[in-house]
Protein backbone atom coordinates (compact mmCIF):
# COMPACT_ATOMS: atom_id res chain seq x y z
CA UNK A 1 0.00 0.00 0.00
CA UNK A 2 1.39 3.39 -0.95
CA UNK A 3 -0.05 6.64 0.38
CA UNK A 4 1.18 10.22 0.27
CA UNK A 5 3.83 10.80 2.94
CA UNK A 6 1.82 13.41 4.90
CA UNK A 7 -1.33 11.29 5.17
CA UNK A 8 -2.49 11.08 8.81
CA UNK A 9 -2.84 7.52 10.07
CA UNK A 10 -4.67 6.56 13.31
CA UNK A 11 -2.38 4.81 15.81
CA UNK A 12 -3.07 3.60 19.38
CA UNK A 13 -2.04 6.91 20.98
CA UNK A 14 -3.70 9.21 18.44
CA UNK A 15 -2.39 10.13 14.99
CA UNK A 16 0.89 9.85 13.10
CA UNK A 17 1.90 10.97 9.62
CA UNK A 18 2.65 8.09 7.27
CA UNK A 19 6.26 9.28 6.85
CA UNK A 20 6.85 8.94 10.62
CA UNK A 21 5.73 5.30 10.84
CA UNK A 22 8.27 2.51 11.03
CA UNK A 23 8.46 -1.27 11.14
CA UNK A 24 6.93 -2.65 14.34
CA UNK A 25 4.54 0.28 14.89
CA UNK A 26 0.86 -0.44 15.33
CA UNK A 27 -1.95 0.84 13.12
CA UNK A 28 -5.60 -0.26 12.97
CA UNK A 29 -7.16 -2.88 10.73
CA UNK A 30 -10.49 -2.37 8.98
CA UNK A 31 -11.92 -4.51 11.82
CA UNK A 32 -10.88 -1.78 14.27
CA UNK A 33 -8.11 -3.88 15.85
CA UNK A 34 -4.43 -2.90 16.23
CA UNK A 35 -2.09 -4.65 13.77
CA UNK A 36 1.67 -4.39 13.41
CA UNK A 37 3.52 -2.91 10.45
CA UNK A 38 5.82 -5.44 8.74
CA UNK A 39 7.81 -3.00 6.61
CA UNK A 40 7.95 0.65 5.54
CA UNK A 41 9.52 2.04 2.37
CA UNK A 42 9.64 5.64 1.13
CA UNK A 43 9.94 6.39 -2.57
CA UNK A 44 9.02 8.92 -5.26
CA UNK A 45 6.04 7.73 -7.37
CA UNK A 46 5.78 8.15 -11.12
CA UNK A 47 2.17 9.28 -10.82
CA UNK A 48 -0.38 9.91 -8.11
CA UNK A 49 -4.15 9.82 -7.60
CA UNK A 50 -6.72 11.44 -5.35
CA UNK A 51 -9.61 9.09 -4.59
CA UNK A 52 -12.77 10.92 -3.46
CA UNK A 53 -15.87 9.46 -1.79
CA UNK A 54 -19.41 10.80 -1.50
CA UNK A 55 -19.05 11.88 2.15
CA UNK A 56 -16.16 14.23 1.35
CA UNK A 57 -13.41 11.82 2.42
CA UNK A 58 -10.39 11.62 0.11
CA UNK A 59 -6.96 10.02 0.10
CA UNK A 60 -3.80 10.67 -1.92
CA UNK A 61 -2.02 7.53 -3.14
CA UNK A 62 -0.26 5.96 -6.11
CA UNK A 63 -1.32 2.93 -8.13
CA UNK A 64 0.15 0.48 -5.59
CA UNK A 65 -2.77 1.26 -3.26
CA UNK A 66 -5.67 -1.16 -3.47
CA UNK A 67 -9.13 -0.53 -2.05
CA UNK A 68 -11.56 -3.19 -0.73
CA UNK A 69 -14.46 -2.41 -3.07
CA UNK A 70 -17.96 -3.72 -3.66
CA UNK A 71 -19.70 -3.29 -6.99
CA UNK A 72 -23.44 -3.09 -7.69
CA UNK A 73 -23.84 -6.89 -7.91
CA UNK A 74 -22.07 -7.50 -4.60
CA UNK A 75 -24.20 -4.87 -2.86
CA UNK A 76 -27.34 -6.50 -4.26
CA UNK A 77 -26.28 -9.84 -2.78
CA UNK A 78 -25.51 -8.20 0.58
CA UNK A 79 -28.95 -6.58 0.64
CA UNK A 80 -30.60 -9.92 -0.11
CA UNK A 81 -28.85 -11.65 2.78
CA UNK A 82 -29.24 -8.77 5.26
CA UNK A 83 -27.12 -10.70 7.75
CA UNK A 84 -29.51 -13.67 7.90
CA UNK A 85 -27.07 -16.11 6.28
CA UNK A 86 -23.33 -16.21 5.78
CA UNK A 87 -22.23 -14.85 2.43
CA UNK A 88 -19.71 -16.89 0.46
CA UNK A 89 -17.99 -14.16 -1.54
CA UNK A 90 -14.36 -13.08 -1.66
CA UNK A 91 -13.50 -9.45 -1.00
CA UNK A 92 -12.21 -7.77 -4.17
CA UNK A 93 -9.41 -5.20 -4.16
CA UNK A 94 -8.76 -2.68 -6.92
CA UNK A 95 -6.16 0.00 -7.64
CA UNK A 96 -7.07 3.50 -8.88
CA UNK A 97 -6.12 2.59 -12.46
CA UNK A 98 -8.21 -0.59 -12.37
CA UNK A 99 -11.22 1.36 -11.13
CA UNK A 100 -10.78 3.99 -13.84
CA UNK A 101 -10.47 1.30 -16.54
CA UNK A 102 -13.82 -0.21 -15.50
CA UNK A 103 -15.46 3.18 -14.98
CA UNK A 104 -16.98 4.69 -11.85
CA UNK A 105 -20.58 5.03 -13.10
CA UNK A 106 -23.05 3.04 -15.15
CA UNK A 107 -24.70 4.29 -18.34
CA UNK A 108 -27.56 5.53 -16.15
CA UNK A 109 -25.17 7.49 -13.95
CA UNK A 110 -25.30 5.13 -10.95
CA UNK A 111 -22.09 4.87 -8.95
CA UNK A 112 -20.56 1.43 -9.28
CA UNK A 113 -18.02 1.07 -6.47
CA UNK A 114 -18.40 1.43 -2.72
CA UNK A 115 -16.12 0.88 0.27
CA UNK A 116 -17.49 -0.44 3.55
CA UNK A 117 -16.93 1.64 6.67
CA UNK A 118 -14.37 0.44 9.14
CA UNK A 119 -15.52 -1.22 12.34
CA UNK A 120 -15.28 0.97 15.48
CA UNK A 121 -11.60 1.71 16.20
CA UNK A 122 -10.50 0.18 19.49
CA UNK A 123 -8.42 2.99 20.98
CA UNK A 124 -7.25 2.41 24.54
CA UNK A 125 -9.25 3.56 27.56
CA UNK A 126 -8.35 7.11 28.70
CA UNK A 127 -8.28 8.35 32.30
CA UNK A 128 -10.33 11.50 31.72
CA UNK A 129 -10.70 14.09 34.53
CA UNK A 130 -14.39 14.58 33.66
CA UNK A 131 -16.66 11.71 32.47
CA UNK A 132 -17.18 11.81 28.67
CA UNK A 133 -20.98 12.07 28.98
CA UNK A 134 -20.68 15.22 31.10
CA UNK A 135 -18.04 16.67 28.77
CA UNK A 136 -20.45 16.01 25.87
CA UNK A 137 -23.01 18.17 27.69
CA UNK A 138 -20.38 20.79 28.58
CA UNK A 139 -19.24 21.25 24.97
CA UNK A 140 -22.84 21.56 23.72
CA UNK A 141 -24.84 24.01 25.83
CA UNK A 142 -24.07 25.78 29.06
CA UNK A 143 -24.64 29.31 30.33
CA UNK A 144 -21.94 31.70 31.55
CA UNK A 145 -22.17 30.35 35.09
CA UNK A 146 -21.73 26.77 33.93
CA UNK A 147 -25.36 25.78 34.48
CA UNK A 148 -27.28 23.44 32.16
CA UNK A 149 -30.88 23.97 31.08
CA UNK A 150 -32.54 20.56 30.62
CA UNK A 151 -35.60 19.85 28.51
CA UNK A 152 -38.43 18.31 30.56
CA UNK A 153 -38.60 15.25 28.27
CA UNK A 154 -34.89 14.45 28.80
CA UNK A 155 -34.40 15.75 32.32
CA UNK A 156 -34.73 12.52 34.32
CA UNK A 157 -32.63 10.38 31.95
CA UNK A 158 -29.79 12.96 31.98
CA UNK A 159 -29.84 13.20 35.79
CA UNK A 160 -29.74 9.41 36.05
CA UNK A 161 -26.76 9.27 33.68
CA UNK A 162 -24.88 11.92 35.68
CA UNK A 163 -25.42 9.95 38.90
CA UNK A 164 -24.31 6.71 37.23
CA UNK A 165 -20.82 8.22 36.83
CA UNK A 166 -20.58 9.01 40.54
CA UNK A 167 -21.22 12.72 40.00
CA UNK A 168 -24.15 14.77 41.26
CA UNK A 169 -25.94 18.03 40.62
CA UNK A 170 -27.66 20.91 42.35
CA UNK A 171 -31.08 21.59 40.87
CA UNK A 172 -32.41 25.10 40.54
CA UNK A 173 -35.79 26.17 39.18
CA UNK A 174 -37.07 25.19 35.73
CA UNK A 175 -34.75 22.19 35.27
CA UNK A 176 -31.62 24.35 35.57
CA UNK A 177 -28.82 22.28 37.12
CA UNK A 178 -25.23 22.76 38.20
CA UNK A 179 -23.08 19.65 38.05
CA UNK A 180 -20.98 18.69 41.07
CA UNK A 181 -18.07 18.44 41.54
CA UNK A 182 -17.17 21.52 39.54
CA UNK A 183 -16.32 20.69 35.92
CA UNK A 184 -13.79 23.56 35.77
CA UNK A 185 -12.01 22.43 38.95
CA UNK A 186 -11.92 18.85 37.69
CA UNK A 187 -10.38 19.93 34.38
CA UNK A 188 -7.46 21.72 36.05
CA UNK A 189 -6.46 18.53 37.86
CA UNK A 190 -5.05 17.48 34.46
CA UNK A 191 -4.81 20.60 32.30
CA UNK A 192 -2.98 23.89 33.11
CA UNK A 193 -6.15 25.89 32.42
CA UNK A 194 -9.82 25.12 31.82
CA UNK A 195 -10.13 24.11 28.13
CA UNK A 196 -12.25 26.25 25.85
CA UNK A 197 -12.68 23.50 23.29
CA UNK A 198 -12.85 19.71 23.52
CA UNK A 199 -9.46 18.36 24.71
CA UNK A 200 -7.96 16.06 22.01
CA UNK A 201 -7.86 13.07 24.39
CA UNK A 202 -11.66 12.92 24.36
CA UNK A 203 -11.59 12.21 20.60
CA UNK A 204 -9.95 8.89 21.44
CA UNK A 205 -10.54 6.71 24.51
CA UNK A 206 -12.38 3.38 24.43
CA UNK A 207 -15.38 2.72 22.20
CA UNK A 208 -17.66 3.08 25.23
CA UNK A 209 -16.09 6.41 26.19
CA UNK A 210 -16.58 7.87 22.71
CA UNK A 211 -20.18 6.65 22.58
CA UNK A 212 -20.87 8.27 25.96
CA UNK A 213 -19.35 11.52 24.71
CA UNK A 214 -21.77 11.54 21.77
CA UNK A 215 -24.67 10.62 24.06
CA UNK A 216 -23.90 13.60 26.29
CA UNK A 217 -23.44 15.84 23.26
CA UNK A 218 -26.86 14.84 21.86
CA UNK A 219 -28.69 14.81 25.22
CA UNK A 220 -29.11 18.60 25.08
CA UNK A 221 -30.08 18.50 21.39
CA UNK A 222 -33.43 16.62 21.52
CA UNK A 223 -34.33 17.63 17.96
CA UNK A 224 -31.13 16.35 16.38
CA UNK A 225 -32.64 13.01 15.32
CA UNK A 226 -34.68 12.99 12.11
CA UNK A 227 -37.13 10.07 12.46
CA UNK A 228 -38.20 10.23 8.83
CA UNK A 229 -34.65 9.94 7.46
CA UNK A 230 -33.43 7.87 10.45
CA UNK A 231 -30.34 10.03 10.78
CA UNK A 232 -28.88 12.74 12.99
CA UNK A 233 -28.53 16.36 11.89
CA UNK A 234 -26.43 18.74 13.99
CA UNK A 235 -26.12 22.45 13.19
CA UNK A 236 -23.41 24.83 14.38
CA UNK A 237 -21.75 28.09 13.42
CA UNK A 238 -18.40 26.53 14.41
CA UNK A 239 -17.19 24.41 11.48
CA UNK A 240 -14.10 23.15 13.33
CA UNK A 241 -16.33 21.90 16.13
CA UNK A 242 -18.51 19.94 13.69
CA UNK A 243 -15.44 18.42 12.03
CA UNK A 244 -14.21 17.30 15.46
CA UNK A 245 -17.53 15.56 16.13
CA UNK A 246 -17.42 14.10 12.63
CA UNK A 247 -14.04 12.49 13.39
CA UNK A 248 -15.40 10.89 16.57
CA UNK A 249 -18.39 9.52 14.65
CA UNK A 250 -16.21 8.10 11.88
CA UNK A 251 -13.90 6.45 14.42
CA UNK A 252 -17.02 4.54 15.51
CA UNK A 253 -17.73 3.32 11.97
CA UNK A 254 -20.46 5.83 11.14
CA UNK A 255 -21.17 7.33 7.75
CA UNK A 256 -21.01 11.12 8.05
CA UNK A 257 -21.06 14.26 5.95
CA UNK A 258 -20.43 17.93 6.76
CA UNK A 259 -22.23 20.58 4.70
CA UNK A 260 -20.48 23.95 4.66
CA UNK A 261 -21.51 27.03 2.68
CA UNK A 262 -19.32 30.06 2.27
CA UNK A 263 -22.31 32.46 2.36
CA UNK A 264 -23.87 30.86 5.45
CA UNK A 265 -22.82 31.15 9.08
CA UNK A 266 -24.46 27.81 9.92
CA UNK A 267 -22.97 24.43 9.00
CA UNK A 268 -24.49 20.96 9.26
CA UNK A 269 -23.19 17.54 10.26
CA UNK A 270 -25.26 14.55 9.17
CA UNK A 271 -24.68 10.94 10.23
CA UNK A 272 -26.37 7.55 10.47
CA UNK A 273 -25.73 4.81 13.00
CA UNK A 274 -27.19 1.75 14.66
CA UNK A 275 -25.39 2.65 17.90
CA UNK A 276 -28.00 3.82 20.41
CA UNK A 277 -27.29 7.49 21.14
CA UNK A 278 -30.70 8.91 22.11
CA UNK A 279 -33.99 7.50 23.33
CA UNK A 280 -35.76 8.98 20.28
CA UNK A 281 -33.58 6.95 17.92
CA UNK A 282 -35.00 4.03 15.94
CA UNK A 283 -32.61 1.09 15.58
CA UNK A 284 -32.78 -0.92 12.34
CA UNK A 285 -30.73 -4.05 11.61
CA UNK A 286 -30.25 -3.00 7.99
CA UNK A 287 -29.89 0.79 8.00
CA UNK A 288 -29.82 1.66 4.30
CA UNK A 289 -26.45 2.88 2.98
CA UNK A 290 -25.18 3.58 6.51
CA UNK A 291 -22.29 1.13 6.33
CA UNK A 292 -20.65 2.14 3.08
CA UNK A 293 -19.40 5.08 1.05
CA UNK A 294 -19.44 5.47 -2.73
CA UNK A 295 -16.37 6.30 -4.82
CA UNK A 296 -17.38 9.40 -6.76
CA UNK A 297 -14.19 10.53 -8.49
CA UNK A 298 -10.54 9.64 -9.08
CA UNK A 299 -8.23 12.43 -10.24
CA UNK A 300 -4.55 12.43 -11.09
CA UNK A 301 -2.63 14.39 -8.48
CA UNK A 302 1.01 15.46 -8.04
CA UNK A 303 2.68 13.51 -5.22
CA UNK A 304 6.34 14.12 -4.36
CA UNK A 305 6.78 11.28 -1.87
CA UNK A 306 4.92 8.06 -1.06
CA UNK A 307 5.15 5.62 1.83
CA UNK A 308 4.66 1.92 1.11
CA UNK A 309 3.39 0.22 4.28
CA UNK A 310 3.05 -3.55 4.45
CA UNK A 311 0.64 -5.24 6.86
CA UNK A 312 -1.07 -8.64 7.03
CA UNK A 313 -4.53 -7.19 6.29
CA UNK A 314 -6.17 -3.91 5.22
CA UNK A 315 -5.71 -0.99 7.63
CA UNK A 316 -7.28 2.45 7.86
CA UNK A 317 -5.81 5.80 6.86
CA UNK A 318 -6.85 9.44 6.89
CA UNK A 319 -9.34 11.28 9.04
CA UNK A 320 -12.14 9.32 7.35
CA UNK A 321 -10.65 6.02 8.57
CA UNK A 322 -10.61 4.66 5.01
CA UNK A 323 -9.54 0.99 4.64
CA UNK A 324 -6.71 0.39 2.18
CA UNK A 325 -4.14 -2.32 1.39
CA UNK A 326 -1.16 -3.15 -0.82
Amino acid sequence: MAIEANTPVPVPNGWALAKHLKKGDYVFSSKGLPIQIESVQEYRPLSGYEVLLNDGVSVLCDNHARFPVSDINRRWVENQYQGKRKKRSVQKFASPEELLDIGLTTDRGDRIFSINNTAPIQFVWEDHPVPPFIVGMWMTKRNRRGRFMLKPENSESIKKKIRSHGWNYVEESNNLIEIRPSISHSFITKYPTVPRILPPEYCFGSIEQRIELLQGFLSLRPNAYNKKLKEFEVFSTDLRFLITIQGICESLGMKTQVFSRENSITHKLRFKTNILLTKEQEIKINLKNAGRRMITKIDTAPITSCIHIKTTEPFVVGQGFLPIWH
